[in-house]
């Protein structure tokens, strides 16, 4: 085995984000999004962590959930049928789309912080 590698991460200071504050909720788009129907992001990220062997995982419900609206969009018949049974609870894709464009306007800013960690000696 050769010399040890090291592997150095710079980090950058990031100001803190813009004073932009968070558009509340109006009522009428309260009433659009369901509890049972919000409960169901997490439920989906629950199930997909359980599956892993114990493995670190980051799991986004939202962007797991919107792949499935993808997808349920694009399928017809039993498959679409199955799709939205499966990681909706049956509930209408016009009824799901509703709810996504209800959570959608205020997600237009999005800030990200992420980083990526690994054992450089384990690659030798």
């Amino acid at each position: 085995m050769g010399p040890k590698k090291r592997c150095r991460i710079r980090q950058k200071t990031v100001d803190s984000p813009p004073d932009k504050k968070i558009k509340p909720f109006l009522d009428s788009e309260k009433a659009i999004i369901d509890p049972e129907f919000a409960n169901s992001f997490a439920n989906i990220a629950l199930k997909l962590l359980n599956t892993e062997d114990k493995k670190s995982s980051v799991v986004s419900p939202y962007s797991i959930c919107m792949a499935l609206v993808v997808a349920g969009t694009g399928a017809s018949g039993q498959t679409q049928k199955e799709i939205l049974e499966t990681a909706f609870g049956g509930v209408e894709l016009a009824e799901i789309t509703n709810m996504f464009e209800a959570t959608f306007d205020h997600l237009t800013d999005v800030l990200i912080a992420n980083a990526v960690f690994f054992d450089v000696l384990s690659l030798a």
